[in-house]
């Protein structure tokens, strides 16, 4: 090999270059790559199965050179300098007189200089597959000099790792950047480590000898600025870091960054110009990854079975490399319908994907806080592949106590960022843009039902299955914790199932839409049981033993359309949820609802109840949620709810709602219809003729449905209404006839055959009512009613003549 200043002081350090190159069996064989030349492997070489790189997860570089005397005494001019370079900028302009390119980082002659040249040989990767697409868009970027910081985000072995490989391999190929740094991060990786490597990257792993912990910074942010054109790939990055702590100078013609994670904030946090995320592989893409790890052609008998163990893969590729490698061989048909069969059970992984797939999916799961891997188990109670609405897994949660708050918007915020820290950190997915709903990867769901048995809380799930029977006595185990049936073919629970589980706390039958009788001796030994979620099931009653639940916190019926008998509450004091909503053959309040004097969330909402008796809703004190649509309920017992944060009702006249307007507090949200009509068809043609959702949006709606104006009579509506709809409203009132509606923003007026004006005065200001809580100072000034009003709708009003500044719009 020809050396640059042959017989100069330097030959020792060659020679130790010499004795890199020809050094065998001490890891993957490297070259000197002289300026300007970049020599590839050959062909034979390339897409191996993946070997260890560099063992110390650095640069693919094992045995490095010593620094050179001079190069210390460069580092040592460079600390003198400091201040001329901001180490915290990503600077788009290689031209500014201030972006640390000064005298102090200029690209040193000294033989150290030939870094930038020097090894960089093309990393063994297995053979791409149904990745090129991301390889092009990060060659895109790069090709660039607009986008500094790349961020690559995705699940655990989903193929960041091997994307970032051909990368690497292409840029190896091409003259478009002198320097590729690859720096393994991993895990539990300091600031402190990830300067090392970064260090040994560079082939200076002395940099930081004696230097004071408070400069190590500013020496590599040094001795990366002398680089040009030069990327460095962070392969594995668990937490982000700031780039002036660590002293990464981000810059045109500079250093340029790349990063893998498995978590989507860090790309944020780190301030990625260009996030991609990767997805698992299309079924197409994930046969042919099976096929060629395989290695063999499959008789016809056994490729239908060997379609379905990819498919039960989800498109994982460390999944199905695993799969395909422990079936490698295998020429007996029943062996492969067997595994087939094993895949299928929830939370049964084979052993070849317990020891190299979970140990990957692990390390993101023992990342979250203990509130979060509970959220994250819940999802697992789901049936494979499926869509999870948002509010119902939030309100699992709320019921399973995984979340605590006083107030049930704070609840809901904790739920909302709880999954939006699971689907950042790819355990989850979003399932459609703006759904509100997610989704579980099949792979993780799997781990995630074992990591739930294997932590001494044992549950039994066999949700999604097609079970026409409830599982036999001697599969509920007397410690299991939690139990999910949903979405089964079940149509009864036979008097012969009575299973012995004392600390069963969670059972979850719902989406069992054949399921028409459950017997009464099915939950006589259950009594640790909290959550009963019987949704969408076809029952007609409840079984009287459930009544008999001491513990239980929520009982579930939303959508039982043929549920007509409910027994008593009143034993079910510890109850705080009750959901009844569309079961519409309930006719009357089920006995016993005012002994639920811990009830927080009620729902009646689309039932076939009219009103709710009085002297019921005024002992529920605890309740937060209160949905009753079209019942009617008294005014005063609701208005006295102090705890209560959304309703949904019906006041019989004006002057119930006068009297809720009087004791109410101000709560967050609230849609109320005014009628004495009990029809629900009615009403819900009511809703149904409002077009414009922008009217709901608000949450603080009045519906002013049938009835007749009395003179004199004032309205006394909530100060913070945002959305008014008067509909077919008799009599000659007049909008002086409401107190003042300072927030109003949506007014609505149809089918009121007697209105003649629309004016802020009347010729005198109404009397106030005695005992208003918050009592003016002095009356409103006439127009002045409804100072934010944005939007006015008036149709069918064939005798109005007046519009006055009432309705001026000012916004």
């Amino acid at each position: 090999m020809d050396r640059p200043n042959a017989g100069k002081p330097q030959d020792k350090f060659w020679e130790k270059v010499d004795k890199v190159i020809s050094n065998e069996g001490e890891g993957p064989r490297m070259k000197v790559i002289p300026e300007n030349v970049q020599p590839s492997l050959p062909e034979g070489t390339r897409n191996v199965p993946p070997v260890e790189v560099n063992s110390c997860g650095d640069n693919p570089v094992q045995d490095e050179p010593d620094l050179v005397a001079e190069d210390r005494e460069a580092n040592n001019i460079m600390l003198e300098q400091t201040d001329h370079f901001d180490p915290m900028r990503i600077d788009p302009d290689p031209n500014s007189e201030d972006n640390g390119d000064n005298a102090s980082v200029q690209p040193s002659s000294a033989p150290n200089s030939f870094a930038r040249e020097i090894i960089w040989c093309e990393m063994l990767a297995p053979k791409l597959v149904g990745r090129e697409r991301i390889v092009d868009e990060l060659w895109d970027y790069l090709m660039t000099n607009d986008i500094l910081c790349i961020g690559v985000y995705g699940m655990g072995g989903v193929g960041k790792t091997t994307t970032m490989k051909h990368l690497y391999n292409k840029l190896h190929d091409s003259a478009a950047f002198e320097n590729v740094l690859w720096v393994t991060v991993s895990k539990d990786c300091s600031i402190y480590e990830l300067q090392n490597k970064i260090a040994r990257a560079l082939m200076v792993p002395d940099l930081f000898k004696d230097a004071d912990e408070e400069m190590r910074p500013t020496l590599l942010f040094n001795r990366l600025s002398k680089k040009k054109k030069c990327l460095v790939i962070l392969d594995d990055m668990w937490r982000h870091f700031e780039l002036a702590d660590v002293g990464i100078p981000v810059k045109r013609d500079g250093v340029r960054l790349v990063l893998t994670t498995r978590y989507r904030d860090v790309c944020e946090k780190m301030s990625c110009q260009a996030k991609i995320g990767v997805q698992p592989l299309s079924n197409e893409a994930a046969w042919a990854l099976f096929v060629q790890t395989l290695g063999s052609d499959l008789p016809p008998s056994r490729k239908l079975v060997a379609e379905d163990i990819v498919e039960g893969c989800k498109g994982l590729p460390s999944a199905i490399v695993i799969m395909a490698e422990s079936m490698r061989g295998e020429v007996d048909d029943l062996v492969w319908e067997a595994t087939l069969e094993n895949l299928k059970r929830p939370g049964v992984l084979e052993q070849s994907m317990k020891e190299s797939v979970f140990p990957i999916l692990v390390h993101s799961y023992n990342r979250l806080d203990k509130k979060q891997q509970l959220c994250f188990s819940l999802c697992a109670l789901y049936p494979k592949d499926w869509s999870i609405p948002r509010q119902a897994l939030i309100e699992l949660c709320i019921d399973e106590g995984v979340i605590h708050e006083d107030r049930r918007w704070k609840m809901y915020n904790e739920g909302h960022r709880l999954l939006d820290e699971l689907e950042k950190a790819c355990l989850l997915e979003a399932y459609g843009a703006g759904s509100g709903r997610v989704r579980m990867h099949g792979v993780i769901r799997d781990m995630a039902l074992h990591m739930m048995n294997a932590n001494s809380a044992p549950c039994m799930v066999k949700s999604g299955l097609g079970l026409e029977d409830v599982p036999d006595d001697e599969e509920w185990l007397p410690n299991l914790q939690k139990v999910s049936l949903m979405s089964n073919h079940i149509e009864a629970v036979r008097p012969s199932i009575s299973p012995n589980c004392p600390q069963l706390a969670t059972l979850l039958l719902s989406d069992c839409s054949r399921l028409r009788k459950i017997s009464k001796r099915f939950f006589q030994r259950m009594q640790g049981l909290k959550v009963i979620d019987l949704r969408s099931t076809s029952i007609t009653e409840v079984p009287k033993s459930v009544m008999n639940l001491k513990k239980l916190n929520a009982l579930v019926l939303n959508k039982c359309l043929k549920l007509s008998r409910i027994p008593s509450l009143a034993k079910l004091t510890s109850l705080r949820k009750l959901d009844l909503m569309k079961c519409i053959n309930i006719k009357e309040v089920p006995n016993g609802l005012g002994m639920l004097v811990n009830l927080t969330y009620l729902s009646l909402r689309e039932t076939g109840i009219e009103r709710i008796p009085d002297g019921v809703v005024c002992k529920l004190k605890k309740l937060q949620h209160l949905e009753a649509d079209y019942i009617a309920v008294k005014g005063e017992e609701v208005g006295k709810l102090r705890k209560l944060e959304a309703l949904q009702c019906r006041f019989e006249n004006v002057n119930e709602l006068n009297e809720y307007t009087l004791h109410a507090t101000t709560i967050e949200s609230y849609n109320l219809v005014i009628g004495a009509r009990t029809h629900l068809d009615y009403w819900h043609g009511v809703v149904a003729s409002v077009h414009d959702l922008n009217f709901f949006i608000s949450g603080k709606v009045i519906i002013m449905g049938e009835g007749e104006y009395k003179i004199g009579e004032t309205y006394h509506l909530p100060r913070d209404v945002k959305a008014l709809w008067i509909r077919e409203y008799g009599g000659t009132w007049n909008i002086s006839s409401f107190t003042q509606l300072e927030e109003l923003e949506v007014l609505w007026i149809k089918g009121c055959d007697e209105v003649l004006t629309l004016s802020g005065n009347d010729g005198g200001q109404p009397e106030e009512r005695e005992g208003q809580l918050e009592e003016r100072i002095s009356p409103p000034p006439p127009g002045d009613h409804c100072p934010n009003l944005k939007e006015l709708q008036i149709s069918g009003c064939p005798k109005l003549v007046q519009i006055s500044a009432i309705c001026t719009l000012r916004n």
